[in-house]
């Protein structure tokens, strides 16, 4: 039988909705490639977009985060 009482999401944190950077700063990135999954905190920037709550590069180039924004410079 499933649980029947309350799940408290926010006590005991929800895993589908973390936010989870797939990239660190000043790392080498390829088009299309995933940079931040569940995007809540951070904003797509320059050269990145969003998609289905996931934000991914544009063009292929070097990470960059600052000012709650994920951007890519080009190399």
């Amino acid at each position: 039988m499933a649980f029947k009482g309350t799940h408290n999401v926010q006590a005991h944190g929800s895993r589908a909705w973390r936010q989870r950077l797939k990239v660190s700063p000043k790392q080498r990135v390829s088009p299309g490639a995933i940079l931040v999954m569940n995007a809540r905190s951070l904003k797509p920037g320059e050269n990145t977009y969003l998609r289905k709550h996931n934000i991914h590069a544009k063009i292929s180039g070097i990470v960059e985060i600052g000012n709650k924004r994920i951007s890519i410079k080009k190399i």
